[in-house]
C-alpha cells in the first residue's frame, strides 16, 4: 500500500500535510523509482528521489500571500533537503500556481536549497507569466542556479546531465 506509514499533522482550514509517504512510479524508461513524499498541503508538495538525488517540488493554488497558510514550507523543505546529498538537482513545478506569492519565504527557500548543496535547479511554468518574473528576479538575486521550461521531459533531461 503506497500510503502505510503516512503520518499526519494538524489540519488547519482544509489544509492537509502529509509526512513521508512512499509511493512508487514507472518513469519513462520503464524502471521503478521510489518517491518520498515529504510534504503535501493545498499550496505545496515536496517529495525526494533519493536515486536519482532529486527534489521535487509543486507550488500550488491561488495565492501565496497568507504566511498562516505556508507556516510549514521552510521545515518541510528542509526534511526533504536532509535525505539528500550535495550536488542534488531539484525541479520546481509552478504549472499549477495562479496567482502571487510571498516572495519572502521563496528568497529564503533558495538560499535554504543552495546551502545544502543544490546543482543546480529546473523550474517549469505552463506559460509565461507575472510569477515567473517575480521569480527570475528572485533567483538573479540570490543566485540561484536555475533554468526555466515550459516542457517536464525536457526539464528532466537537464537535470540529468551532470
Amino acid at each position: 500500500m503506497p500510503w502505510r506509514g503516512l503520518k499526519r499533522s494538524s489540519f488547519r482550514r482544509g489544509e492537509r500535510i502529509s509526512r513521508c509517504a512512499e509511493t512508487r512510479n514507472a518513469d519513462t524508461v520503464g524502471k521503478e523509482q521510489i518517491m518520498q513524499s515529504i510534504a503535501s498541503t493545498d499550496f505545496y508538495s515536496i517529495a525526494v528521489d533519493r536515486q536519482k538525488n532529486r527534489l521535487y517540488i509543486t507550488i500550488k493554488g491561488a495565492t501565496w500571500i497568507d504566511p498562516n497558510k505556508v507556516r510549514n514550507w521552510l521545515d518541510d523543505l528542509a526534511a526533504g533537503l536532509k535525505l539528500l546529498s550535495p550536488g542534488f538537482t531539484e525541479l520546481i513545478d509552478w504549472t499549477q500556481m495562479s496567482g502571487i506569492l510571498l516572495t519572502d519565504y521563496i528568497d529564503e527557500a533558495q538560499k535554504l536549497t543552495m546551502k545544502a548543496g543544490l546543482h543546480k535547479a529546473a523550474r517549469l511554468h505552463s506559460r509565461k507569466s507575472f510569477a515567473k518574473l517575480q521569480l527570475d528576479n528572485i533567483s538573479e538575486k540570490t543566485g540561484f542556479p536555475v533554468q526555466s521550461f515550459f516542457d517536464q521531459k525536457a526539464a528532466e533531461a537537464w537535470l540529468d546531465e551532470k
